[in-house]
């Protein structure tokens, strides 16, 4: 019997994944990198008022943990609607391979 994800579950995974990253990834992974950085450089700064002590450090660790899930969630929105409002056909810009 033939599985129809084989490529899936073996241990090199399929071949799309082992393709290097396309240069949507890259802009993305830039963009959320950009981002991020920039947003805990504002904290820190914001942090700095009146000295930095522990409970700052803590409130900074919290941010940034919590920090990539947000700017991922608005990179993913923004680029969405700009592949749906500036593409004449939104599902097939997003087809990958």
């Amino acid at each position: 019997m033939r599985l129809p994800f084989r490529d899936a579950l073996s241990p090199k995974g399929p071949r799309s994944m082992r393709a290097e990253p396309s240069g949507r990834r890259q802009l993305f992974v830039a963009l959320v990198i950009l981002t991020t950085g920039g947003a805990l450089g504002l904290m820190a700064w914001t942090l700095r008022a009146g000295g930095f002590d522990w409970l700052d450090a803590l409130l900074m660790f919290c941010f940034a943990m919590t920090l990539p899930w947000t700017v991922i969630g608005f990179w993913n929105a923004v680029i969405g609607l700009l592949v749906m409002r500036l593409t004449p056909d939104a599902a097939l810009a997003t087809k990958c391979g």
